[in-house]
């Protein structure tokens, strides 16, 4: 608790540092930079322009870190920025229980009808949900739940063009993942943030900087890709091209594995994964097993407890 205590110390004193310089506090933990800067009108019809967000979920705790330094460079004049940015830490509840979330998953409320179940995480949403509304580039920061089994970090992308020429933009030797964006017939259920900026045609991105903790590559790693964001924004606001040359994998085939006849998955199973054809996947309440049609890798399976509450999502991915 201790650690936790001094890294929103360190935050907040970065915060202030910020709002005394001219930012604009929007809500706790919520910073606006260059509040006054006016956007051209014909530029995605948006009152600020970007958006950096960490501790979408409260346990992957190194948004916090990267974010801190990323405001010390703005502090410290050491990185000019003259474009409205939002810089964010969502889920502080969830961050002080040391948990992924406390009632709600974060990442699925965007654009949530029902609001029926008042508490934090909706409020708060509500809350982050207004700010993004108002932006046309997010980046949100995460880390896995489950050890990573993957040479660097990797980054889930919905199949559009333009989100994936961001992240070629932002890291050309990244690992992208492609996923199918879910329409806006599910947006009343709410989506994650991606999603939710694809649906309102604005660009939204997800980072998975490894597994959860701290680890010094993943915050210098971080910061880098937060600063190539940066560019990417200034890029686009100016009218110049983000084509860049692109050495890294994409996946995009997919078995969804749904939660039905009690499925448990196998508990050796961790993000990238390798399985070979015939290795056990998991096993159904009647026993019987689910093993690999073809060889493959194991995408987000939802082995933790706390992950598998989230019932709107599917147990994971095989990928091929």
């Amino acid at each position: 608790m201790e650690n936790k205590i001094s890294a929103l110390e360190q935050f907040d004193k970065q915060f202030n540092r910020l709002l005394q310089q001219g930012a604009k506090k929007l809500d706790p933990f919520v910073l606006l930079l260059n509040p006054n800067f006016k956007v051209k009108d014909d530029f995605v019809k948006t009152p600020y322009l970007a958006a950096i967000m960490g501790l979408t979920h409260g346990n992957e705790i190194i948004g916090i870190t990267v974010l801190t330094e990323l405001m010390n460079l703005f502090a410290e004049k050491i990185v000019c920025f003259d474009l409205p940015l939002i810089i964010s830490l969502n889920n502080l509840e969830a961050y002080a229980n040391n948990s992924r979330f406390i009632s709600f998953d974060f990442n699925r409320l965007y654009g949530r009808i029902d609001r029926s179940l008042s508490n934090y995480e909706t409020s708060r949403s509500i809350a982050i949900q207004s700010h993004l509304e108002k932006v046309g580039f997010a980046l949100d920061l995460h880390q896995t739940q489950l050890p990573l089994m993957h040479k660097g970090p990797f980054w889930p992308a919905l199949e559009s063009k333009e989100v994936i020429n961001a992240i070629k933009f932002i890291d050309p030797y990244a690992t992208i993942v492609k996923t199918p964006p879910k329409s806006s017939n599910d947006l009343k259920n709410g989506v994650s943030c991606d999603n939710f900026m694809f649906l309102n045609q604005k660009i939204g991105i997800t980072a998975e900087l490894g597994t959860r903790g701290f680890d010094s590559y993943q915050k210098s790693y971080g910061l880098e890709i937060c600063l190539r964001f940066l560019s990417l924004v200034q890029a686009k606001y100016h009218e110049k091209t983000i084509e860049n040359s692109f050495q890294g994998q994409e996946y995009h085939t997919f078995k969804t594995l749904l939660n039905e006849n009690g499925l448990v998955l196998d508990s050796k199973l961790r993000t990238f994964f390798h399985l070979k054809k015939g290795d056990i996947v998991g096993r159904y309440q009647d026993g019987s097993l689910l093993t690999a049609e073809q060889d493959c890798y194991a995408l987000f399976p939802k082995i933790d407890s706390q992950v598998q509450k989230d019932s709107k999502d599917p147990l994971g991915y095989l990928m091929a």
